[in-house]
């Protein structure tokens, strides 16, 4: 399996810390978020990464290329314009090929999630996409029925006729996409991968959703969700090893 990381966001929610660094390199426990995923992701024994960039592109750069992974594991992709997490995604197709399922990350996401869970459930489902999910509230709620569909977005009318009743999740930054789904996202120019994901629903392709709320997840693209995560690692609620292994 290969990795696409999506770090090419402006991280304005994080104000002043993202000023002069990318989001990608705001560090937890003196560890920038891209080193911390990306020894997740080398642990796991991911054959491959694509890590896209826009906003002070140049130092993700750098530190992809001084970091000690085998030659060629890892590649950054500058995005001449913010294409969004699906236009950046299928801005990569040619290096992530189409020969392997692609796990899309986001960089501000950390868990305790074996992605060879994911990846597992994804198989045995043989559908286009799997995407990681928890029972938190969020603005942007997405719906799923009783057998693990994707159905639609929380409170609007489902894009797929539901197997017994929906649920409430929230996308929780992580997906497994399948061989080939990569070059056949549907969307065009700046689109969002959601939205990919819930066009293929609608027309009756398979995508599931994976229930994650066993695992530790946190997201850190605000301050307040930052320094929650930082109080969490402070009392040892999650061990910052484990957000890396």
């Amino acid at each position: 399996m290969k990795a696409m990381i999506l770090a090419a966001g402006m991280g304005t929610r994080l104000g002043s810390l993202t000023k002069e660094r990318p989001k990608a390199l705001v560090e937890i426990a003196r560890k920038p978020l891209l080193a911390l995923l990306l020894e997740k992701l080398r642990s796991q024994e991911i054959s491959g990464v694509v890590v896209n960039a826009y906003h002070q592109a140049d130092q993700i750069e750098r530190f992809v290329k001084e970091g000690s992974y085998p030659a060629g594991w890892a590649r950054v992709l500058v995005e001449e314009r913010l294409l969004g997490t699906g236009g950046g995604v299928r801005n990569a197709a040619p290096l992530l090929g189409g020969e392997e399922p692609v796990l899309v990350h986001n960089v501000d996401v950390l868990s305790n999630l074996p992605f060879r869970r994911i990846a597992g459930a994804h198989e045995a489902a043989s559908g286009l996409a799997t995407l990681a999910v928890g029972t938190r509230r969020s603005d942007r709620s997405l719906a799923a029925d009783e057998e693990g569909y994707l159905c639609g977005r929380w409170g609007e009318p489902p894009v797929r006729s539901p197997l017994g009743e929906l649920r409430r999740v929230a996308y929780n930054g992580i997906q497994v996409l399948a061989r080939g789904a990569v070059a056949a996202l549907p969307g065009e120019g700046a689109f969002s991968i959601i939205d990919s994901c819930l066009e293929w629903a609608s027309r009756r392709k398979e995508v599931r959703v994976f229930p994650m709320d066993d695992w530790y997840w946190a997201e850190a693209g605000t301050i307040e969700r930052l320094e929650r995560l930082k109080q969490d690692l402070a009392r040892r609620a999650i061990p910052i090893e484990s957000l890396a292994s």
